[in-house]
């Protein structure tokens, strides 16, 4: 399941490495609601409005830390 903490782990894995602002959405829609599995963000404006929201603000990559913060603000 693509919850907090299996994005908190892959997170963990790779302190140097950058990920893609649908993948960050997806880590910080997560941390907000539970799971980001496509089925249940595939049709949830909510997801549309964060991963554009994420974007606008990064642009195509963020770092790690970034990531986190982000996932650490929906709290």
């Amino acid at each position: 399941m693509r919850d907090k903490a299996h994005y908190q782990e892959m997170l963990g894995r790779n302190p140097v490495a950058t990920i893609g602002h649908i993948e960050a959405a997806r880590a910080v829609y997560a941390a907000r609601y539970g799971d980001a599995e496509m089925d249940t963000i595939n049709h949830d404006v909510r997801f549309k409005a964060l991963l554009q929201d994420i974007h606008t603000r990064y642009h195509e990559n963020l770092s790690i830390d970034e990531v986190k913060r982000e996932m650490d603000k929906a709290q």
